[in-house]
Protein backbone atom coordinates (compact mmCIF):
# COMPACT_ATOMS: atom_id res chain seq x y z
CA UNK A 1 0.00 0.00 0.00
CA UNK A 2 0.98 3.79 -0.80
CA UNK A 3 1.46 5.81 2.55
CA UNK A 4 3.15 9.45 2.86
CA UNK A 5 6.14 8.70 5.41
CA UNK A 6 7.91 11.34 7.31
CA UNK A 7 11.70 10.03 7.94
CA UNK A 8 13.22 11.77 10.52
CA UNK A 9 16.77 13.78 9.22
CA UNK A 10 18.38 16.92 10.87
CA UNK A 11 19.85 17.68 7.53
CA UNK A 12 16.66 17.59 5.82
CA UNK A 13 14.75 19.09 8.53
CA UNK A 14 17.12 22.40 8.28
CA UNK A 15 17.66 22.18 4.91
CA UNK A 16 13.43 22.51 4.57
CA UNK A 17 13.06 25.06 7.69
CA UNK A 18 15.74 27.55 6.30
CA UNK A 19 15.32 27.54 2.70
CA UNK A 20 11.74 26.21 2.36
CA UNK A 21 9.88 29.62 2.97
CA UNK A 22 11.99 31.04 -0.17
CA UNK A 23 11.17 27.69 -2.19
CA UNK A 24 8.32 26.36 -1.27
CA UNK A 25 9.16 22.93 -3.57
CA UNK A 26 11.24 21.93 -1.05
CA UNK A 27 9.05 20.57 1.37
CA UNK A 28 7.58 18.19 -1.29
CA UNK A 29 11.44 17.09 -3.34
CA UNK A 30 13.73 14.94 -2.82
CA UNK A 31 15.40 17.06 0.11
CA UNK A 32 12.37 17.06 2.13
CA UNK A 33 11.44 14.63 4.82
CA UNK A 34 8.49 13.08 3.50
CA UNK A 35 7.92 10.55 0.59
CA UNK A 36 5.29 9.07 -1.01
CA UNK A 37 6.60 5.40 -0.82
CA UNK A 38 5.09 1.65 -0.57
CA UNK A 39 4.86 -0.30 2.49
CA UNK A 40 3.59 -3.51 4.14
CA UNK A 41 0.70 -3.91 5.22
CA UNK A 42 0.45 -3.60 9.07
CA UNK A 43 -0.12 -6.71 11.40
CA UNK A 44 -2.23 -6.14 14.66
CA UNK A 45 0.26 -5.21 17.84
CA UNK A 46 -1.27 -7.32 20.60
CA UNK A 47 -4.63 -9.13 20.63
CA UNK A 48 -5.54 -6.25 22.15
CA UNK A 49 -6.32 -4.09 18.71
CA UNK A 50 -8.59 -3.65 15.37
CA UNK A 51 -7.27 -2.87 12.21
CA UNK A 52 -9.21 -0.36 10.40
CA UNK A 53 -9.44 -0.18 6.60
CA UNK A 54 -8.93 3.61 5.81
CA UNK A 55 -11.58 5.02 3.79
CA UNK A 56 -10.49 8.23 4.05
CA UNK A 57 -7.31 10.08 5.77
CA UNK A 58 -7.05 14.08 6.68
CA UNK A 59 -3.65 15.98 6.95
CA UNK A 60 -4.26 18.87 9.24
CA UNK A 61 -2.46 21.36 10.80
CA UNK A 62 0.36 19.19 12.62
CA UNK A 63 0.85 17.17 9.76
CA UNK A 64 1.64 20.49 7.76
CA UNK A 65 4.05 22.08 10.15
CA UNK A 66 5.98 18.81 9.93
CA UNK A 67 6.07 19.17 6.40
CA UNK A 68 7.67 22.47 6.29
CA UNK A 69 9.57 21.82 9.26
CA UNK A 70 7.97 24.27 11.58
CA UNK A 71 6.45 22.00 14.38
CA UNK A 72 7.02 21.53 18.08
CA UNK A 73 9.21 19.09 18.98
CA UNK A 74 6.76 18.50 21.67
CA UNK A 75 5.72 14.78 20.01
CA UNK A 76 9.09 13.71 19.36
CA UNK A 77 9.06 11.44 22.77
CA UNK A 78 5.77 10.06 21.66
CA UNK A 79 6.72 9.37 18.12
CA UNK A 80 9.14 6.88 16.55
CA UNK A 81 10.29 7.53 12.69
CA UNK A 82 9.47 6.77 10.22
CA UNK A 83 5.54 7.59 10.57
CA UNK A 84 3.03 7.55 8.09
CA UNK A 85 1.38 11.62 7.84
CA UNK A 86 -2.64 11.18 8.35
CA UNK A 87 -3.78 10.67 11.27
CA UNK A 88 -7.42 11.93 11.23
CA UNK A 89 -9.08 8.66 9.88
CA UNK A 90 -12.29 7.01 9.00
CA UNK A 91 -12.75 3.44 8.00
CA UNK A 92 -14.25 0.12 8.59
CA UNK A 93 -12.79 -2.25 11.21
CA UNK A 94 -11.32 -4.80 8.90
CA UNK A 95 -9.68 -6.97 11.40
CA UNK A 96 -10.13 -8.01 15.62
CA UNK A 97 -7.96 -8.82 17.80
CA UNK A 98 -9.02 -11.95 20.19
CA UNK A 99 -9.02 -10.28 23.10
CA UNK A 100 -11.11 -6.93 21.85
CA UNK A 101 -14.90 -7.23 22.62
CA UNK A 102 -17.51 -4.83 21.33
CA UNK A 103 -16.27 -4.84 17.91
CA UNK A 104 -17.08 -6.43 15.19
CA UNK A 105 -15.66 -6.42 11.82
CA UNK A 106 -17.61 -4.34 9.45
CA UNK A 107 -18.33 -1.74 12.04
CA UNK A 108 -17.40 2.29 10.65
CA UNK A 109 -15.35 4.30 13.16
CA UNK A 110 -13.73 7.36 13.66
CA UNK A 111 -9.93 7.29 14.97
CA UNK A 112 -8.97 8.86 17.95
CA UNK A 113 -5.74 9.55 17.16
CA UNK A 114 -3.67 9.90 20.50
CA UNK A 115 -2.69 6.49 22.27
CA UNK A 116 -3.39 7.09 25.55
CA UNK A 117 -1.29 5.67 28.36
CA UNK A 118 -3.13 2.99 28.56
CA UNK A 119 -3.09 1.12 25.01
CA UNK A 120 0.54 2.22 25.35
CA UNK A 121 1.01 0.16 28.85
CA UNK A 122 2.33 2.82 30.63
CA UNK A 123 1.71 2.69 34.50
CA UNK A 124 0.99 4.47 36.54
CA UNK A 125 -1.65 6.47 34.06
CA UNK A 126 -0.48 10.03 33.40
CA UNK A 127 -3.09 12.91 35.00
CA UNK A 128 -4.81 13.31 31.85
CA UNK A 129 -5.31 9.88 30.98
CA UNK A 130 -6.92 8.61 34.52
CA UNK A 131 -9.51 11.53 33.84
CA UNK A 132 -10.01 10.88 30.08
CA UNK A 133 -8.92 13.96 29.14
CA UNK A 134 -7.31 13.56 25.94
CA UNK A 135 -6.09 16.42 23.58
CA UNK A 136 -8.82 15.75 21.59
CA UNK A 137 -11.36 16.48 23.96
CA UNK A 138 -13.02 19.59 24.71
CA UNK A 139 -11.94 19.12 28.45
CA UNK A 140 -9.43 21.91 29.03
CA UNK A 141 -6.02 20.50 30.48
Amino acid sequence: MQAIEYIKSIPRFLIVRLLGKRWHWLYTSGASCIRLTEIDEPQLPTPDWVKIETYLSGICGSDLVTITAKGSPYFSPFTSSPFVLGHEVVGEIAEVGSHVEGYDVGTRVVIEPVLSCEIRGIEPQCYQCQREQFPASATPW
